[in-house]
């Protein structure tokens, strides 16, 4: 809700760039987005860094309420057996496509316009940028990427949907202290996605630091930071992070 009320939704035209450190949550969150989209219309979900199943059983257990290892080993409670017994008539009406198949923004652009001709397709997802390829003969991967974000951008405009991209923020922004919520600095070496992004939110999972062994570790929240909204305000929202259950959830207050 509080997303919701920042953004005033998942505009069409527009194009969205989820930054976040290695192993924050950004495929979770992706998963996440892309699912509730699915419930009004089509979402494809291009996903690079893992398969299908992985992905299915991400959506699964945010959705249902169950333990991801208890889906991957086949070894659910009773109780998780009866929550996935109530949400999988919801699951199976989702219009979520999962392609783990798309090597290259060509591969990508073509499954989306397919998508785009059989009905309804309201956005994509593209979990993460820097494993696929513009397809042309470029001299580096920033060449790469800032050609991939100009082809996004154009992408939502042509089709009137919502792109979604996500991407790991650069090495810098491990330097800078992982305690630390990263910036937009962070995606300056990211070719021009910082530039051509209507939107930006930035993830960042909160650390404490532990007072027997002075090292920092996860506190169980994650931040969302809206770095850059066109036309919107900025900010930060609160969520808690559920990792055993692949999903982020709202933080109640009071």
């Amino acid at each position: 809700p509080d997303l919701d009320a920042l953004i005033t939704g998942w505009k069409p035209g527009r194009m969205c760039v989820i930054g976040a450190r290695p192993a924050v949550g950004k495929t979770l969150v992706g998963v996440q987005i892309a699912a509730v989209m699915a419930q009004y219309g089509g979402v494809v979900y291009f996903s690079g860094e893992m398969d299908k199943p992985e992905i299915l059983t991400r959506l699964n257990a945010s959705i249902g309420g169950v333990r991801v290892n208890g889906l991957e080993r086949h070894s659910l409670s009773a109780d998780e057996e009866v929550r996935m017994a109530q949400v999988r008539p919801l699951i199976e009406s989702l219009q979520l496509y999962i392609n783990d198949r798309a090597r290259t923004w060509d591969d990508i652009e073509q499954v989306s316009w397919d998508a785009y001709r059989r009905g309804d397709l309201k956005m994509i997802v593209v979990d993460y940028l820097s494993l696929y390829r513009d397809g042309g003969k470029h001299e580096n991967v920033r060449t790469d990427l800032s050609a991939m974000s100009r082809r996004a951008k154009l992408l939502s405009k042509r089709l009137g949907i919502t792109v979604v991209i996500l991407q790991q923020l650069n090495r810098d922004s491990e330097k800078f202290g992982a305690e630390k919520p990263p910036t937009m600095a962070h995606l300056k070496d990211t070719g021009s996605l910082e530039q051509d992004a209507d939107l930006v939110i930035l993830l960042h999972q909160g650390l404490r630091k532990n007072g027997v062994t002075k090292q920092f570790e996860k506190s169980g929240e994650l931040q969302l930071i809206i770095a850059k909204q066109r036309n919107g305000p900025t900010g930060a929202i609160d969520l808690i992070f559920e990792g055993a259950y692949a999903r982020a959830t709202h933080k109640f207050h009071g």
